[in-house]
């Protein structure tokens, strides 16, 4: 093949092709295009170096051409053709640039092989090499080579790139295996101390993703013994407390009572606001913004949590800081992407607060910051929220559904719509053609089982969530959403115990699961532990539903005026609360 190509080289230089292949697929651009590629080819040979013959430099003409051309394949085997005879480094460069363009992994794997053969000692061709091996999930042969790259880099930035590795072996599907093998690579430098505590605290996220807790959590901790200001390590340890390890809190507490790190106050924020631990969270994103004023991140993290706090003064003063910061961003993509997320938020807090017009003037301003099918989506919300579902129907269906992103995202708002205005079956059939889109997708497996949970189709919504246990055994909504529905029927009581304990394990302290627990024990006829575990999940979270539980169980222990009031205060705070509503039925009292 590449000898054929390489006399149609000679046929192209003479002028020989036939006009059909030789026109290029932009015509106008013709003229340009071909002197912009025989300046790349004339580039790459005085780079070289080298005193090229006619049919190299025409090999690497031809190579560009057929790059723009589009043709990735022909383009690598001609530019491999030439690196290997030149033995000129850039063009091989240029070969695996083209390689990883074209998707295969055969061929970027070849154009790596020969890189690295011609040149083993470039930390170019090694790094080529690492990115092609994680590509294609070659984990075990990456070892040598990380070793290799660690020992070259020059000590201004071994630092940066041990930081990298957990980013750079993220893409590798066996992440104990990725441990692994960063943990001996990073042997070496574990006593350095230099370079040590960045390398615990690398180590220590690989294992956070491998699902190896207890050895993350000494690897933070070694990483801050050796350096009790490293940064790295005290955002694995809130990453930790996110993950409910014990002990990772204590790390973070002692680091920020010592550290002006706002980005390590950012990373404990976040942990916080998962566990919806809010005011903490709140108190340490002032303390970020205060460190960090010059933090994106911060304000609009901070700006969102008032927001959902119903702190809509304090959050749109975040926000106007927000705003001061966004011109400073290097990217306009990423200035316009800010200012949409700044425009949205401030829409989400008009509608909160039921200001229509407001909301819809925002709205607008989403549009003319250039995304309309975000604008209408809002402008749908606004009027779904005032019971307009007509309106808001005929705007979801001006959404665009070009792409299978598109299409799942105008299904998704068309069932958050039947939700609201309470058609649930309608909801359920829209839901079934999301799933049948995304089949392996949690979140959309997810919600088909809760609707059809709520439509009473035990056997759809049982089947669902057993799937999504089996695709995700991480996912702990599914274990609590299966163990609370079996015990609401009062069906396979010890097995629905035995979900909602694992989910617990999983989330330690969630008070929705929580109260899924002391749900079950009720129907077990457990009245004394449903009532310690329903109002410890109360305290923590006073819930509508959670409070309802716990008055039907204080009913059922004969406490039944603390009940009734419980019950009455609940009905304020959620008054279209169908399972409140309920539990007034079956108590026989009068809302």
């Amino acid at each position: 093949m590449t000898q054929k190509l390489r006399l149609l080289a000679y046929f192209l230089a003479a002028g020989l092709m036939t006009p059909a292949f030789a026109a290029p697929a932009k015509a106008p651009q013709q003229g340009a295009a071909h002197r912009q590629l025989s300046l790349a080819a004339a580039e790459r040979a005085d780079d070289a170096r080298v005193e090229l013959d006619a049919e190299l430099f025409y090999e690497l003409l031809l190579g560009e051409m057929y790059a723009y051309r589009g043709d990735a394949a022909t383009s690598v085997e001609l530019l491999l053709d030439a690196a290997r005879r030149s033995g000129d480094e850039k063009v091989y460069q240029r070969s695996a640039q083209l390689a990883l363009l074209s998707r295969s992994a055969t061929r970027a794997t070849q154009v790596a092989q020969a890189w690295k053969s011609a040149f083993p000692q470039s930390r170019a061709a090694s790094r080529y090499m690492l990115q092609v091996m994680l590509s294609t999930n070659q984990g075990e042969e990456t070892g040598p080579l990380l070793k290799q790259e660690i020992a070259l880099a020059k000590p201004d930035e071994k630092l940066d790139w041990i930081r990298a590795i957990p980013s750079i072996y993220r893409r590798l599907s066996d992440q104990e295996l990725a441990a692994r093998i960063v943990r001996e690579a990073l042997t070496p430098e574990l006593e350095n101390p230099a370079t040590g505590p960045e390398s615990w605290a690398a180590i220590g996220r690989m294992e956070l993703a491998a699902d190896q807790k207890s050895q993350a959590l000494a690897s933070a901790r070694r990483s801050l013994q050796l350096n009790p200001d490293n940064e790295s390590a005290a955002k694995l340890a809130a990453d930790l407390v996110n993950a409910g390890v014990p002990g990772a809190e204590a790390l973070v507490v002692d680091f920020l009572d010592k550290s002006k790190s706002g980005e390590a106050h950012l990373a404990y924020a976040r942990s916080l606001m998962n566990a919806e631990r809010f005011t903490e969270a709140k108190a340490q994103l002032d303390n970020a913004t205060r460190l960090s004023p010059e933090s994106a991140d911060a304000w609009m993290l901070k700006a969102a949590l008032e927001a959902q706090l119903k702190q809509y003064t304090e959050a749109d003063v975040s926000l106007l800081k927000l705003d001061t910061l966004i011109d400073k961003f290097p990217s306009a993509v990423l200035q316009r992407e800010v200012r949409i997320q700044s425009l949205m938020l401030r829409e989400q807090m008009a509608e909160a607060q039921q200001k229509w017009a407001e909301a819809d003037r925002w709205a607008d301003e989403i549009a003319k910051a250039g995304n309309i099918a975000l604008a209408t989506l809002r402008k749908a919300s606004i009027q779904m929220q005032q019971g307009n579902y007509d309106a808001a129907a005929a705007l979801l269906e001006q959404l665009p559904e070009g792409n299978a992103g598109e299409a799942r995202a105008k299904l998704a708002a068309q069932v958050q719509l039947q939700k609201t205005a309470k058609n649930y079956a309608k909801a359920l059939e829209l839901q079934g053609r999301l799933v049948a889109l995304q089949p392996q997708d949690p979140d959309a497996l997810y919600e088909q089982a809760m609707l059809a949970e709520r439509m009473n189709n035990m056997e759809l919504a049982e089947t669902q969530l057993r799937r999504l246990i089996e695709l995700r055994p991480d996912f702990h909504h599914a274990y609590n959403a299966l163990g609370y529905s079996l015990a609401d029927r009062g069906l396979k009581l010890d097995e629905a115990k035995s979900l909602i304990e694992k989910a617990l394990s999983m989330s330690p302290g969630d008070p929705f699961i929580t109260d899924s627990l002391g749900w079950v024990e009720f129907k077990l006829g457990n009245l004394e532990r449903a009532a310690e575990l329903l109002e410890q999940a109360y305290t923590k979270q006073p819930d509508a539903e959670i409070g309802a539980h716990l008055a039907e169980v204080w009913w059922k222990q004969g406490k039944t005026r603390p009940a009734e009031e419980l019950l009455r205060t609940v009905l304020k705070t959620a008054p279209n609360n169908d399972m409140v509503k309920k539990t007034f039925e079956r108590l026989g009292i009068k809302p």
